[in-house]
């Protein structure tokens, strides 16, 4: 490709599987037409799996190192090496439909818009080879809503994420909008709602079944392993989302405390398998008795995904809705009541 792209996909990675990463890159090189380049920021821990890597690279694909750890480090070393006049972000293990790009081209064309949403899917069969019936929001406040309103009719992917979207690089950079390079927990659910703030008109795909995006969910991965340092990240995010919520101004309702709710299913989860107890770290905290009051852990145990009570490891299980209970009761007291 000698001409300039209309699309820049960034793909961060971190010791990547080889298998899935070349399963999302051929996701990328059935797209039609040439107006994309492929951008991958790696994070290696030893140099056989750069190796490994590169050498499994296709010609043409943009392949940096990238000395900082994290998501945000590399998708800023991403969209500063970017040419594309919109940027799509994919994660290493998640494919994008056959039509995603297309569609975004009519999108596009017919409207010029700041940010193309899609929905996403979890199972990779619904992915859709034809994505169409887009709607129109052309107001900064409606696009704002899109992000911080829990009863917007236009829910067309899951907010919290960078993927299943395509941004506008010049109001990235406009604008100086980057990736918190403190935070390594949703560190793009912030970068959305930055976003959303100078965005002026958007496109999403949001009738059923348009499906532009596979979301994996797999044992392993980021969002799906233990991590001792989760509760101090998903608290770095908190305060930060919570930061620009009254930078721009914005209402602290209820769709702040469904974020909150929603966020600790990150330390939910790396807690599921964990050999150590700890729930002491909770135990400590001065809302702790005021949760057990207030009735949170009851409404919690609602949350629980239905295929984590199926599980047959009956005491991890309770152990879990335990860990669940303290960390939204924590969090949800400390931003309420603090």
């Amino acid at each position: 490709m000698t001409k300039t792209p209309l699309f820049s996909i960034i793909i961060p990675t971190k010791d990547p599987d080889i298998g899935l990463l070349s399963e999302t890159l051929a996701s990328i090189r059935r797209q039609s037409g040439d107006d994309f380049e492929i951008i991958i920021i790696g994070f290696f821990t030893s140099a056989e799996k750069r190796k490994e890597v590169e050498t499994t690279l296709d010609q043409g694909i943009i392949f940096t190192i990238s000395e900082v750890k994290g998501p945000s480090a590399q998708r800023n070393m991403g969209v500063s090496l970017a040419k594309g006049e919109y940027i799509i972000f994919v994660d290493d293990d998640d494919l994008i439909s056959s039509d995603f790009l297309h569609a975004c081209r009519e999108a596009i064309a017919a409207e010029t818009p700041d940010l193309i949403c899609f929905q996403y899917t979890t199972s990779r069969p619904a992915l859709s080879n034809q994505l169409n019936n887009y709607q129109v929001l052309e107001s900064n406040e409606t696009i704002r809503d899109l992000f911080t309103n829990l009863r917007n009719p236009v829910k067309p992917t899951d907010t919290r994420c960078v993927w299943a979207k395509a941004f506008s690089t010049k109001v990235i950079r406009t604008n100086n909008l980057t990736f918190d390079n403190n935070l390594f927990i949703a560190e793009d659910m912030t970068f959305c709602l930055l976003f959303s703030m100078y965005a002026s008109k958007a496109v999403c795909y949001s009738s059923e079944g348009n499906y532009g995006y596979y979301y994996r969910q797999r044992q392993g991965s980021a969002t799906y392993k233990y991590d001792p340092e989760a509760p101090a990240k998903i608290t770095l995010f908190l305060d930060a989302y919570a930061s620009l919520l009254t930078k721009f101004g914005i209402k602290f309702d209820d769709f702040y405390f469904h974020i909150c709710n929603q966020s600790i299913y990150n330390l939910a989860i790396s807690f599921y398998f964990h050999k150590e107890n700890q729930l002491s770290f909770f135990r400590k905290s001065r809302y702790f008795k005021k949760a057990l009051k207030r009735g949170y852990f009851a409404e919690a145990i609602k949350k629980v995904p239905v295929h984590w009570m199926q599980t047959r490891k009956k005491k991890i299980l309770l152990q879990f809705l335990k860990m669940h209970c303290y960390l939204l009761a924590s969090i949800m007291l400390y931003k309420r009541y603090d």
